[in-house]
């Protein structure tokens, strides 16, 4: 098994749902831009900046460093190459049928989960 196939066990509902809108922003802009956590649903005292600092630690989003006037960094994100592979791994995933997934209900549930995730 490849680091990117594990990587799909690793990642929270959270960092998926991230990783979707990512994917999504992505589809309609291209990778030319880059995507405040703002932009992507957060609000005061938010856990997406936490969120989208695991995600680019796993080489699924790449971040650049905002220049302003305050003291705190900010960065801007967008999904990289990586993580386009692994939404589209994932999205190919959740396309199979239930009965092919071995493991029992509880990986089923689980598939469940991840195909209600994609649409």
């Amino acid at each position: 098994m490849t680091s990117r196939h594990k990587l799909i066990g690793l990642l929270t509902a959270t960092q998926s749902e991230i990783l979707k809108e990512l994917f999504s922003l992505y589809q309609q802009c291209g990778d030319s831009k880059f995507w405040k956590p703002r932009d992507l649903g957060a609000y005061r005292s938010s856990h997406h900046a936490l969120t989208l600092r695991r995600l680019a630690s796993q080489g699924l989003v790449d971040s650049v460093e905002l220049m302003g006037a305050t003291s705190t960094k900010k960065y801007a994100y967008r999904i990289s190459d990586r993580g386009v592979e692994t939404w589209e791994l994932i999205i190919a995933v959740a396309t199979l049928p239930l009965t092919s997934i071995f493991g029992g209900k509880s990986a089923q549930r689980q598939m469940q989960e991840l195909v209600r995730l994609v649409q």
